[in-house]
């Protein structure tokens, strides 16, 4: 049985982190792109997150399906999930209070001198 072989859809850009399945490809041009600066992934939009940082890389998790990172906030570590890894959502987590609210994605309330 014979392996399938590589396929590079027309027009669509691969990332290539080394020369196995294409280095027999007629006329595949390797191109370096440079970076583009698109802006903050994530930027603050509830209240408890007026002072966001971001400590962690994005972790995907086969159970939800989805991607997810916390993020420190005024009001402790918050959740956000993302099914592409550009468009965060914040669930609704109602399991810290803040401001009189369970409303917010907070999965702890402040803890130390973070």
């Amino acid at each position: 049985m014979s392996a399938k072989p590589f396929e590079v859809p027309v027009k669509q850009r691969q990332l290539f982190l080394d020369d196995r399945g294409i280095a027999a490809i007629e006329n595949l041009k390797h191109t370096l792109h440079p970076p583009e600066k698109k802006g903050a992934v994530i930027e603050p939009q509830l209240p408890h997150e007026t002072s966001l940082q971001i400590r962690c890389a994005p972790a995907w998790d086969p159970v939800a399906r989805c991607y997810r990172i916390w993020l420190m906030a005024d009001g402790g570590i918050a959740l956000a999930e993302s099914a592409d890894g550009l468009n965060w959502e914040r669930p609704v987590l109602r399991c810290t209070e803040h401001r009189g609210s369970l409303e917010n994605s907070l999965v702890t309330g402040r803890c130390g001198g973070h």
